[in-house]
């Protein structure tokens, strides 16, 4: 399933180079133990999503409420530090190319494998 969004991915990204459409959104500073979730709104007809990146899972559904389409994007931001820039490729129901380009800054935290650093530490601090 991976091979076949890569490929995809790679027509798709040939073919937006000129005639795509490109929203960009910013998370600003985040943790890197934390995801984070966007939602994309679009009037017309959302046929597909695709990433190059296992970090980034997108769900594309209708909202028969509102009448848009919903494009949900989720970033893991794990494997990353500092600065960083995905790309998700949707194709819409006149085949236009729609580029999501979504950036960070991915922050160290504390995340579960830093927890054993506090094993020796005074009783007074608290580990949640």
């Amino acid at each position: 399933m991976v091979k076949i969004g890569i490929i995809l991915a790679f027509i798709f990204s040939c073919y937006a180079q000129e005639n795509s459409q490109m929203i960009e959104f910013d998370f600003g500073e985040i943790a890197h133990s934390r995801r984070v979730a966007h939602r994309f709104e679009f009037d017309e007809e959302i046929k597909s999503a695709v990433s190059l990146c296992e970090c980034i899972q997108a769900e594309v559904y209708r909202d028969e409420v509102a009448s848009k389409y919903i494009v949900e994007v989720e970033f893991d931001p794990q494997e990353y530090r500092g600065q960083t820039t995905q790309e998700i490729l949707l194709l819409d129901s006149k085949h236009s190319i729609i580029r999501l380009r979504i950036t960070a800054f991915v922050k160290e935290g504390i995340g579960s494998h830093q927890l054993n650093n506090f094993q020796n530490a005074p009783s007074f601090f608290s580990v949640f």
